[in-house]
Order: structure tokens, then sequence, then C-alpha cells
């Protein structure tokens, strides 16, 4: 088999993996073989819809941010309502 080497990894994916591997009992090379992959089948499943694709885009603009899952997806339900919202939103006053 054999061996790669990711260079460059922000620390809060680290992190994410790290936390992930512990919460399932894997080791951290074991659990980043399995999220590789996840994402080569779901890549060759479905192309991504448009939300699904601006979720991976909000989530790489906010990914040195350091934001866990579950903060991310606070984000991402805010920002949902905030659009849904929409018309009824008044813009802010910045004079």
């Amino acid at each position: 088999m054999g061996d790669m080497l990711i260079r460059d990894v922000p620390e809060n994916l680290k992190r994410d993996v790290q936390q992930s591997a512990q919460r399932a009992g894997r080791s951290l090379s074991d659990e980043l073989k399995l999220l590789i992959r996840r994402g080569l089948a779901a890549e060759k499943l479905k192309p991504f819809d448009d939300a699904e694709a601006a979720y991976l885009r909000m989530r790489a603009a906010f990914s040195d941010s350091q934001l866990d899952d579950s903060e991310h997806a606070e984000l991402m339900k805010a920002i949902e309502t905030g659009r849904k919202a929409g018309s009824e939103r008044q813009p802010p006053d910045f004079s």
C-alpha cells in the first residue's frame, strides 16, 4: 500500500478529524481513509444541487473561523432564516 502526505491542513480541520476518530474509536489514519472513501463515493453518486454547493462554499469560507460542525450548522440555519425573511426585513441604516 502507498502512503500519502497532506500538507498545510488547517488546525480546525485536523481537530475535527481527530475528534471524529476519537468518537468512532478509530485511528486518525483509518478515519481519514473512511472520510476520503465517503467523499469519493458521494461524488460518484450524484452532483451537488445548488443548496449543497452553497453549503460547501459557505463551509469553505468559514473554514478558518474555528467553528465545529454544530456551530457551523447553527450559522447556516441563521443565514437561511435571514434569507427566507428577505423581503420582510428592512436593510440596516448605516448613516
